[in-house]
């Protein structure tokens, strides 16, 4: 068991370590844009075209019993 300096310690290194490994981890190559579909209801089949909306950069969704369709272009 570590005492509460050696708590400190170790949580500052890794801090660190997170704020100099972070920028590494992922390389922006490009973006594509996404339709959303919504809903709380299991997907069994491919959500009609229109009942997709236009998803916004950096979206997120989610949560319990929470389920998005998305669907992409890339030209």
């Amino acid at each position: 068991m570590l005492n509460e300096k050696q708590t400190e310690r170790m949580l500052g290194k890794l801090k660190r370590f997170e704020t100099t490994i972070e920028p590494l981890i992922f390389t922006k190559v490009d973006s594509v844009e996404m339709g959303i579909y919504r809903t709380r209801e299991r997907l069994h089949h491919i959500p009609e075209q229109a009942l997709f909306s236009k998803a916004a950069p950096g979206e997120r969704w989610g949560g319990k019993a929470n389920i998005a369709g998305l669907k992409g272009s890339t030209g």
